[in-house]
């Protein structure tokens, strides 16, 4: 019997989750601080039809250098031509995902969220391949987990979750499907990290497949040496935050702070990290906020809500000292 399945445990589900959630056994479900899922882990996008691989590129090119009107407008225009096809919903899900992390966090903006994702898996069947649809799902799944865990609803969670864990299981005997390579990579690198660092954990951790930190992370490597430009991307994202806020090796996470930096100039989620690890290194650095705030301002694809959001970042980051009388 698993954790999830929780009509067969006498335990307070609430209770379960206020256990789990300062631990981060769910970090690869939830990804609370890791914006952005992944899309696949070696040299090419695995969609097998060309225009939509290129489609999903665009906009997702666009939507890294936080050019979310013109990422949303390539995307609506894909499903205006092709209304059925979950590639589409899937990319407007991501786009969605990072203005949220934006600042874009309203309950009408989070339903819509909400609409879109369900959207995403309903066309899923749509998909004449298999693994490309399990893969859609999983990811349909690992973004309701972590909506729903922001909003408190924990039985949905634990719903989400039991059926995101059942579609991911077969993956791990399949390393011929390229998506699955990165997705599982995340999961033996968290749930390994989960079973070395918390050992009270270790009685929950016995009803998945067990984790292996450096396995996990030979993965992402892969990943974020593949030639293709967006599946660098996320392999970096990931890899930054893993060895900057898990691993606290602030100088391997500068290697991918690097990359994210100067590939994506406009994604300021990427400046404010590259900023703050190469501080944690030297503490004497001092970023030009001036210069930061200016591209924060001059981004006429950011509302004024995600405008404030990264000004407050900063004054968060940067608090400005009082002198001393």
């Amino acid at each position: 019997m698993g954790i999830l399945q929780t009509n067969e445990i006498i335990v307070d589900k609430i209770q379960i989750m206020r256990l789990l959630i300062p631990y981060k056994l769910f970090v690869v479900l939830i990804i609370v601080w890791l914006s952005g899922l992944p899309l696949c882990a070696v040299a090419q996008f695995s969609i097998h039809n060309q225009q939509v691989d290129k489609n999903v590129k665009s906009a997702f090119s666009a939507m890294y250098n936080f050019q979310f009107k013109k990422a949303n407008r390539l995307v609506r225009s894909s499903i205006e031509n092709d209304t059925n096809n979950a590639w589409y919903y899937f990319t407007v899900s991501n786009i969605q995902l990072w203005e949220i992390f934006a600042g874009s966090t309203d309950d009408e903006f989070r339903n819509d969220y909400r609409e879109n994702l369900n959207q995403h898996l309903h066309y899923c069947d749509n998909l004449l391949d298999e693994k490309e649809a399990r893969f859609l799902r999983i990811m349909h799944y690992a973004y309701m987990t972590r909506l729903t865990m922001d909003e408190e609803e924990y039985f949905a969670a634990f719903k989400a979750i039991r059926n995101y864990y059942h579609l991911l299981e077969p993956t791990f005997n399949d390393t011929t499907y390229a998506p699955y390579l990165l997705i599982d990579g995340l999961y033996f690198y968290l749930f390994g990290y989960a079973y070395d660092e918390y050992i009270l954990l270790r009685p929950f951790l016995k009803f998945y497949k067990k984790g292996n930190s450096k396995a996990g992370l030979r993965y992402l490597d892969k990943a974020a040496n593949s030639p293709d430009k967006i599946i660098r991307t996320e392999a970096s994202y990931f890899l930054m935050k893993i060895w900057f806020e898990l691993e606290k090796n602030p100088q391997k996470a500068f290697l991918y702070a690097q990359l994210l930096y100067h590939s994506y100039p406009g994604n300021f989620i990427f400046n404010f990290y590259y900023h703050k690890i190469k501080k944690a290194i030297n503490p004497n650095y001092s970023p030009d906020l001036k210069e930061i705030r200016m591209r924060v301002i001059e981004n006429s694809q950011l509302n004024k809500k995600q405008k404030m959001h990264f000004e407050n970042l900063l004054k968060n980051q940067y608090p400005v000292k009082t002198p001393a009388n």
